[in-house]
């Protein structure tokens, strides 16, 4: 209804944020595109430029680097904000496909223009620099930087996994539920489903897998809503909290669509996270050789790569646990070789100790004592209680087969029952039968629950709270008939015919959030 071109354009424009807002990806991308020609005004295009590459459902085809430096060097009349938008894609497309050393040589000029932005940007600009940093190996100026930007409550939310690197978990944790109140108020589903995503990553590395699994089939439920593909992160946490339950084959499909979108977006890290929760479950479940299949080419690729953050490449030590079990120990040793320099440098507890437990597996004879009991005093206090557990499980493992019956014991025990505490059968089933074979006896893991699909836990636990259909289904955007669909399924799956047993499964599975 707009005659004048450049009025049609800008109207076009906000039509497309407000659809945004609203959860349509979709009908936001296709305002921005039928925007972009009209909009012979540079700040505009910019801005136009920008929604269209920082849409989820970008394509490298439409808005790829060099057409956002071509604007960005190509016209003269952008402020400071608009070139620090548009050069902040193309250091996170550079980061995502592992070119730290590429991300870092355009720190400096992002962060000159960070200095010349609006308060909201100048904060977002600087926190990608810091994550530049991050990924490269400075870890000092990265997290000089963050603590700079302490005064914005939600940036660690928006950094979440930079400050789960840092291992600031505190702070994080703080900062998720202060902005889930808030988008739960304001209705916006988009940072519902980043907070759910993140949340759920966070919950896994802390070993709290009913948490975990809560957070991601939140996001995940929101998908349909949103038709956002990068939802699908929270599906590298759910297969996570499927692979250390056992539950091979919703574990597998979660990782191969977290997988996917990934590889879509062209973002190593997820995609990392996704084969990491497969090389997990082979693990865990007595196949080391299908962990290596899983895990080997994500190594090489970061061996190709500059990336120095030993955070971003979490599956290395379990490639080094594959290749130390099937008798691999020059790759073991050589893969090992490179991270541990850099879990070194960075100094967190999380790669320190990982890479502890490694030289425990490689260790010959009885050198394997120093190594293992190192992990085991850096992870004691620490939230990572099923990093601890596993560490326990492999020192204790190693116990037993050198004759020391009696010092495995209390490591093989703890383990077992740190496992059964979250439900991972497969890792308690090998505590279980490590304490059989030192003369002890403990009752078997129980065996796995059938598989649910992610809607399916989300609604069996909002049974298990005492919420009704018409509750359940006004929370996750359904309706009351496809609530009681999905509870059928449920039903039927688990072999049951009242919502108090459904409660009371997911309260002895510890599936409560």
């Amino acid at each position: 209804m707009s005659p004048n071109r450049a009025d049609r354009a800008r109207r076009l424009y906000a039509a497309s944020l407000s659809q945004g807002w609203s959860g349509d990806a979709t009908k936001e991308r296709a305002l921005s595109e039928e925007a972009l020609p009209l909009a012979d005004d540079p700040l505009l295009r910019a801005d136009l430029l920008f929604r269209l590459r920082a849409s989820e459902e970008w394509t490298e085809a439409r808005v790829g680097e060099a057409v956002l430096l071509q604007e960005l060097e190509g016209v003269d009349a952008l402020d400071d904000e608009r070139r620090a938008k548009l050069l902040v894609l193309v250091v996170n497309q550079r980061m995502d496909a592992f070119d730290a050393a590429g991300a870092a040589a355009l720190a400096p000029r992002l962060e000159q223009y960070a200095r010349g932005a609006g308060p909201e940007w100048q904060a977002r600009t600087l926190a990608v620099v810091a994550g530049v940093y991050l990924l490269a190996g400075e870890r000092k100026p990265a997290a000089g930087l963050f603590r700079t930007l302490a005064t914005h409550p939600a940036l660690p939310t928006m950094c979440a996994f930079y400050y789960m690197s840092l291992e600031w978990y505190d702070e994080l944790r703080a900062s998720l539920d202060e902005t889930l109140r808030a988008a739960r108020a304001e209705g916006n589903l988009h940072r519902i489903a980043w907070n759910r995503s993140c949340a759920a990553h966070l919950e896994l590395r802390h070993g709290r897998l009913s948490a975990a699994e809560a957070a991601a089939v939140e996001a995940i439920s929101l998908e349909s809503v949103l038709g956002q593909p990068k939802v699908l992160i929270a599906s590298a946490a759910l297969a996570g909290v499927q692979a250390w339950r056992g539950e091979a084959e919703t574990c597998t499909t979660n990782a191969r669509l977290a997988a996917a979108a990934a590889r879509a977006a062209r973002d190593r890290f997820p995609e990392g996270l996704a084969h990491g929760a497969l090389g997990l479950l082979a693990l865990g479940t007595g196949r080391p050789a299908d962990a290596i299949v899983e895990l080997e080419p994500l190594a090489r690729s970061w061996v190709r790569s500059t990336v120095a953050d030993p955070a971003a490449v979490p599956f290395v030590p379990d490639l080094v646990e594959a290749y130390a079990l099937t008798g691999a120990t020059a790759q073991a040793r050589e893969l090992l070789d490179r991270f541990a320099p850099l879990a070194t440098a960075a100094g967190g507890t999380w790669a320190l100790a990982a890479c502890a437990r490694c030289e425990g597996l490689l260790a010959a004879g009885e050198g394997f004592d120093e190594p293992f009991a190192k992990a085991v005093d850096l992870l004691t206090g620490t939230p990572l209680m099923l990093e601890l557990a596993r560490t326990q499980l492999a020192y204790g493992e190693r116990l037993r087969r050198a004759g020391r019956r009696r010092e495995a014991r209390p490591l093989l025990r703890a383990a077992y029952e740190a496992f059964g505490a979250v439900a991972a059968a497969p890792w308690q089933s090998r505590a279980a039968a490590e304490l059989h074979a030192t003369g002890e006896h403990v009752a078997s893991a129980p065996t796995p629950r059938p598989d649910l699909t992610p809607q399916e836990l989300h609604i069996a636990g909002l049974v298990a709270q005492g919420k009704s259909n018409k509750e359940i289904a006004a929370a996750i955007y359904l309706s009351p008939k496809t609530v009681e669909y999905h509870l059928a399924n449920t039903f039927r799956k688990l072999d049951i015919h009242s919502r108090a047993e459904l409660a009371g499964i997911m309260a002895r599975d510890g599936r409560q959030a």
